[in-house]
């Protein structure tokens, strides 16, 4: 390394060596994670990275070149061209972020869309993780503002409240079971958390889209797609690979930093992460999953609510 004129140490770049082996998984059973769902096999995905991408290089793969996709785009139109039922799940879901930012025709935000297709006779659930540092109270509110949009800032509670007296039904989940070993039992930690205690500590980060879409384009029936990964939708999620931190235009009103910067100090805390889209079997555990979750959450939840 040497020294700078400012006194700080600037050191020479280093190297990151990375390997990775595939194994067949027809030969090494073990490889296979417990689930209550089979491997499923002759499905599509299609991988994303960041919720939008504004130019990435070509890969080429067996069939020809990959087609890069914006995930966020491609969430929005498969809402809007939905007929049948709409299922979220997610860690947090911020009603009044826009997650298409560059196409004046796909102007509401998720909040407005997902009501908009509630009017049209959609079946609209949303199922998020249950804060329970947030509260729906005017003066707690206003005394202490991290009341209403949560400790871990999950707008949970603001959420529901913008879903009230519309057609979407939400529901917010808590963290129920929490800590449990493999094999069922409780791990001595959750034990001496109590129920509160993991009820506070341990979260839901599931983060799912599902919806019907025509089956093809010149075949009018409706199948199951869905969309699953890291991406929350949810504020400070929206980037691109370039990752832009200073006067970004599309993060003007969605301006992310934990640790207190505004948007005229800046950076903003860039957010690079993965999402896919699943087509076939597998798309529809997805959905028998949340149907599940939505089931166990609450008791007042009929059948009847379920597509």
């Amino acid at each position: 390394s040497t020294q700078s004129t400012w006194g700080f140490k600037v050191c020479k770049s280093g190297k990151l060596k990375i390997t990775a082996s595939y194994a067949d998984v027809s030969t090494h059973s073990s490889l296979e994670v417990p689930s209550p769902f089979p491997i499923r096999e002759n499905c599509k995905v299609k991988l994303y990275q960041d919720a939008h991408h504004d130019g990435l290089p070509q890969v080429s793969i067996e069939k020809g070149i990959y087609q890069n996709g914006s995930a966020w785009h491609e969430v929005y139109q498969a809402i809007w061209d939905a007929k049948k039922f709409i299922y979220v799940a997610g860690w947090s879901l911020f009603t009044d972020i826009h997650i298409v930012r560059d196409d004046d025709s796909k102007n509401l935000s998720i909040g407005e869309l997902l009501v908009k297709k509630a009017e049209q006779g959609v079946r609209v659930m949303v199922l998020l993780w249950d804060e329970v540092m947030s509260v729906d109270n005017v003066v707690l509110n206003t005394l202490v503002s991290t009341t209403k949009t949560g400790l871990m800032a999950t707008y949970d509670k603001a959420t529901m409240s913008f879903f009230r007296n519309t057609g979407v039904i939400c529901q917010l989940a808590l963290r129920n079971g929490s800590g449990l070993s493999c094999d069922g039992t409780m791990t001595t930690f959750s034990a001496g958390l109590g129920v509160m205690g993991t009820q506070a500590l341990f979260t839901h980060h599931q983060k799912m889209v599902a919806c019907d879409t025509q089956y093809s384009e010149n075949d009018n029936r409706r199948r199951v797609i869905a969309f699953v990964g890291g991406l929350d939708l949810t504020y400070g999620r929206y980037d691109t690979p370039s990752h832009p931190i200073f006067n970004s235009k599309p993060h003007a009103s969605d301006f992310h930093q934990v640790l207190g910067f505004d948007e005229e100090f800046g950076p903003r805390e860039p957010w690079h992460d993965i999402h896919s889209k699943v087509e076939g079997n597998v798309a529809r555990d997805l959905v028998a999953n949340f149907e599940q979750r939505w089931k166990k959450t609450s008791a007042k939840i009929t059948a009847k609510q379920i597509i």
